[in-house]
């Protein structure tokens, strides 16, 4: 996997934590877990997707609930923290779901 791709899926990931109105930008973009590249990002993606659809709050708390099963391949609850952590501000987050789409098709 490409570093910067990567790199792009944690910062989406980490803005709609940090603000999860920005959802309805992005998911026409990414629309599904498939765009990732990383499986565990993948994972942690498709929970945040399955609690805008069931028109859940998207929190850090809600996240780490509806990965289920799958949190511990992700890392457990602080690796998902560390997505929020680590994105300063979700103004760019139309930015990184443009990333994170370009390699999806590359």
């Amino acid at each position: 996997m490409v570093k910067r791709y990567n790199d792009a899926e944690r910062a989406l990931i980490g803005s709609i934590l940090l603000n999860e109105d920005r959802l309805d930008d992005v998911l026409p973009i990414v629309p599904s877990g498939d765009y990732f590249a990383s499986t565990e990002n993948a994972h942690v993606w498709e929970a945040v997707k399955r609690l805008y659809e069931a028109r859940r709050p998207v929190t850090l708390v809600t996240v780490i609930e509806s990965l289920g099963s799958h949190l511990k391949a992700v890392g457990g609850a602080v690796a998902v923290a560390a997505y929020q952590d680590a994105t300063p501000t979700s103004h760019h987050a139309e930015d990184y779901a443009r990333t994170v789409a370009r390699g999806h098709v590359e």
